[in-house]
């Protein structure tokens, strides 16, 4: 019952055995729900619901629960019902704009897969987080106040998706490149001025978006050991000024974003060798002149303006 306007779903004793799955998602009226009468409750989803006040889950489906929606419920008044859920797969708390999270949201969960924490004002997360040996998923970004991640993070084997975009990160770990697993790394808008070294070490990342990362001075030198890396944004990053040769190894590079990069004059001469390029963007950036051998790129795109017409041959594809 999504967009409903439903203040109160059920009166009664009556026990609902068979309900496995109660989705009341932007419904903006629900100020409370009582789910001790739902002990089979596999997934609830109350996101968007606003005015949710009281989510009282004693007893009921605590066991049961897999999948659990709570963005945007911003006024609940406690989350404390989450260290009781041993099930958990799933679970969503972007948007309350917490300043903590207590260590219970990360130890006695073994099974959780994908964990949003985003838009909170939260300051650390704590190392308990490392317990959680089978995420997959984490996002933290738009979460302002915090700086950095805690060592332990780099446990998460498992880990394929880490989102920091627009938080307040300043740095990271230094043994990131033991997130063998990790596909997408999201780091945009953020104040991280270098990469750890150990990130040349993702043999499986294939995204890595640094765009509005303004105090970004270099890439690691060894970039170019990211093998399965399709898609590098780079654009806005004003302080950046050289990008390194072993960027032409990336033999799966499909997307390069260098818009707006103005410290950056030059790219390297052997860029052609990415031949499975598709999209170059280089306007408002330093460059004046592309390297020849770029023009051996078959079916490339790039975005330009009137003014940097001179940096194109003909036989790019606009």
């Amino acid at each position: 019952m999504p967009w409903s306007k439903i203040k109160q779903l059920w009166e009664g004793e009556k026990v609902m055995k068979k309900l496995k799955f109660l989705d009341l998602s932007y419904s903006i009226e629900l100020r409370s729900l009582d789910l001790g009468l739902t002990p089979n409750l596999e997934r609830l989803d109350v996101g968007g619901c606003e005015k949710l006040v009281k989510l009282d889950m004693h007893g009921g489906c605590l066991k049961t629960l897999v999948f659990l929606n709570l963005n945007r419920c911003r006024r609940l008044k406690s989350i404390s019902f989450i260290k009781q859920m041993e099930s958990l797969e799933v679970l969503r708390t972007g948007r309350l704009y917490l300043r903590e999270f207590h260590d219970y949201i990360f130890t006695g969960h073994s099974s959780l897969l994908e964990l949003d924490l985003s838009l909170n004002y939260i300051e650390e997360i704590p190392s308990s987080i490392g317990n959680l040996e089978k995420l997959v998923s984490l996002d933290l970004k738009w979460c302002w106040e915090l700086k950095s991640v805690p060592g332990s993070i780099c446990r998460l084997q498992h880990l394929r998706t880490l989102n920091l975009g627009n938080s307040g990160i300043e740095e990271l770990p230094e043994d990131l490149g033991q997130l063998e697993c990790l596909e997408n790394l999201y780091l945009s808008s953020t104040k991280v001025k270098h990469l750890p070294g150990s990130i040349c070490m993702l043999k499986h990342l294939k995204t890595l978006d640094l765009s509005w990362c303004k105090l970004l001075v270099k890439l690691p030198e060894d970039v170019g050991q990211l093998e399965s890396l399709e898609i590098l944004h780079l654009l806005y990053c004003y302080e950046l000024r050289e990008i390194p040769k072993s960027i032409c190894k990336l033999k799966c590079l499909k997307e390069l974003s260098l818009f707006k990069c103005r410290g950056l004059e030059k790219l390297p001469d052997e860029l052609g060798n990415l031949k499975c390029l598709q999209y170059l963007e280089v306007w408002g950036s330093g460059i004046t002149q592309l390297p020849q051998s770029i023009y051996s790129v078959k079916g490339l795109k790039f975005e330009r303006h009137r003014r940097e017409e001179h940096l194109f041959s003909e036989r790019f594809e606009i």
